[in-house]
C-alpha cells in the first residue's frame, strides 16, 4: 500500500434497520455483531491513571507508541492487545524481520470521528481503521463503534504496520488485505491465540456474493492496484464489503486450503511472501509461486469457499453474543433477569429472535432459542455452566463455561454517551 500511502479497514458491521423492536412473532429486531477478547500485558503509562476521557496521553509499550484520547483503561487495554498481537504476527512469520531494526510503531486512537477524519486529511471516510507508511502511524476511532470492532480493528491495521516493515511495502494490495483480516478474526483466550478463525458471519457474507455474483473475477482482482481499490471503496460501505469479503476468502484459502493433491497451500504463501520480501514483483511472484492458471486457481477456491464450515470456537462466540444482545435489547426495555433460569425462560417462552443486518446481509436466529442454552452437542446446560456473574456495568457478566478449552464472558459498559456496549471475552480455564 505504500503508493497510496494508505492501508483500510472498515469497521468490521455496517449495520443497516438496527433499531430495536418487540416483533409481533415474539423476535428482537436488532443489528449486531461478534466481539471478543482482551489481553493482558504490562504498559507504562506517562498519564494519570484516572484521566478522563478527550485528554489525550500516550501510552509506551515494548513495540508501540500510543497517543489516546480515549478512556485510560480501554487505553491500556488496546495498548496490551495491539503487543500480544505483534508477537502473533512475529511468530507466525518468524522468517522475516526489519532488517535488525528495532521499531517503535506509532498508534494514535481517537474517541471522535471527526478527529479520526482530521487527521487522516479525509482520505477515505468510509473506513474504520488506516495505516498510513509515511507517518509510520497507524488509526482509528471509537465513536459509534463497539470496543471489540475498534479490537478487531486494530488487529488488523497493526498487521498491515508489521507487514510494511517486516515483509515488503509492496505487497499486493488483495493479499495484504486479506491477511490482516485472518489476524483480524484472531481470538485471545488470556494464554493463546486461536487462529485461523472462520466466523459464521464471514460465511453468510461471502455465500450471498457468491449467490448474487458479485465476486470479481481473479485476474481482475489479483492485478488490482491500490488506487483501484480505494475507488472501490468510495462507491461505499456494501461494495467495500464485497472486496474485503473476497480478499478475506482468498487469504483463507491460502492458509487452510490444500493442492488438488492434497497438499497444504500455506507453503506456497510463505514462499510467495519471501519473494516478495526479496523485491520480486507481485505478478510474476504468484504465478512463480502457485500457477499462471489462474482460472484454475479461482475454481479450486470457489469448491473451498462452498464446502468450508465455520470454526467451533467462532460458533461458540456467536452464539454466546446473541444472548448478550437479547439482554442488551430487553435491558433497553426495562427488563432484567437475577438469574440464567429467568432468563431462558422468558426467552423460551416468548420464543425470542433477533434479526440481523449486517453489510446487506440479512439473517434471524434460530426458531429454537432452546440452542443458545445448550452445548454444541445439544445438552441444556446446567447452574454450573451457563450463569450470571457480579461485574462493573448495568447488567452482569454472562459466563460460560462449557465444551471448550476456553471460559465465555459478556461483559457490559456504559459509554458516555448513555448507550450499552456488550463485550466477549474469552478466558482461559483454570
Amino acid at each position: 500500500m505504500a503508493k497510496t500511502e494508505t492501508c483500510v479497514t472498515t469497521k468490521c458491521c455496517n449495520h443497516e434497520g438496527a433499531k430495536v423492536r418487540k416483533m409481533q412473532d415474539g423476535s428482537i429486531q436488532n443489528g449486531c455483531c461478534v466481539r471478543r477478547s482482551i489481553c493482558v500485558a504490562l504498559v507504562v503509562v506517562f498519564c494519570s491513571a484516572i484521566a478522563c476521557a478527550g485528554e489525550t496521553r500516550v501510552v509506551e509499550s515494548k513495540h508501540y507508541r500510543v497517543h489516546s484520547d480515549l478512556d485510560s483503561d480501554l487505553t491500556n487495554d488496546l495498548t496490551r492487545r495491539l503487543d500480544l498481537m505483534y508477537d502473533e504476527y512475529a511468530r507466525r512469520l518468524s522468517g522475516f524481520d526489519a532488517g535488525g531494526l528495532k521499531l517503535t510503531f506509532n498508534v494514535h486512537l481517537f474517541e471522535r470521528h471527526v478527529d479520526y477524519i482530521r487527521f487522516t486529511d479525509n482520505r477515505l471516510p468510509n473506513s474504520g481503521g488506516m495505516f498510513m507508511p509515511g507517518k509510520n502511524a497507524l488509526t482509528a476511532f471509537f465513536e459509534k463503534s463497539t470496543r471489540t470492532e475498534l479490537q478487531r480493528t486494530l488487529q488488523h491495521e497493526a498487521f498491515h504496520q508489521f507487514a510494511h516493515t517486516h515483509i515488503s511495502p509492496n505487497l499486493p494490495v488483495w493479499l495484504n488485505e486479506g491477511l490482516a483480516q485472518v489476524f483480524e478474526e484472531g481470538l485471545w483466550a488470556g494464554d493463546k491465540f486461536y487462529m485461523g478463525q472462520v466466523p459464521p458471519r464471514r460465511l453468510r457474507e461471502l455465500r450471498d456474493h457468491m449467490k448474487h455474483r458479485r465476486l470479481v473475477p481473479f485476474d481482475r482482482f489479483l492485478n488490482i492496484t491500490p488506487e483501484d481499490w480505494a475507488k472501490e471503496m468510495r462507491r461505499g460501505p456494501e461494495r467495500t464489503n464485497q472486496i474485503y469479503t473476497q480478499a478475506w476468502a482468498m487469504a483463507q484459502f491460502l492458509v487452510a486450503g490444500t493442492e488438488p493433491t492434497g497438499q497444504p497451500l500455506r507453503p506456497r504463501l510463505l514462499e510467495m511472501l519471501r519473494l516478495l520480501h526479496a523485491g520480486r514483483d507481485s505478478q510474476s511472484v504468484f504465478r512463480e509461486s502457485f500457477s499462471d492458471n489462474v482460472q484454475g486457481f479461482q475454481d479450486r477456491f470457489v469448491s473451498f469457499a462452498r464446502a468450508v464450515q465455520p470454526t467451533a470456537e467462532a460458533v461458540a462466540v456467536e452464539q454466546h453474543q446473541i444472548l448478550a444482545d437479547m439482554l442488551v435489547d430487553l435491558y433497553r426495555q426495562g427488563t432484567t433477569f437475577t438469574s440464567v433460569s429467568e432468563f431462558r425462560e422468558h426467552i423460551i417462552r416468548g420464543q425470542y429472535r433477533m434479526e440481523y443486518t449486517q453489510n446487506g446481509v440479512r439473517w434471524t436466529t434460530d426458531a429454537n432459542p432452546v440452542v443458545y442454552f445448550s452445548s454444541a452437542g445439544g445438552n441444556a446446560f446446567g447452574s454450573g455452566e451457563l450463569f450470571f456473574q457480579r461485574g462493573s456495568g448495568p447488567i452482569q457478566d454472562l459466563v460460560c463455561r462449557a465444551d471448550h478449552s476456553f471460559n465465555l464472558r459478556a461483559k457490559f459498559h456504559l459509554r458516555p454517551d448513555g448507550s450499552l456496549d456488550s463485550e466477549m471475552l474469552l478466558e482461559p480455564v483454570r
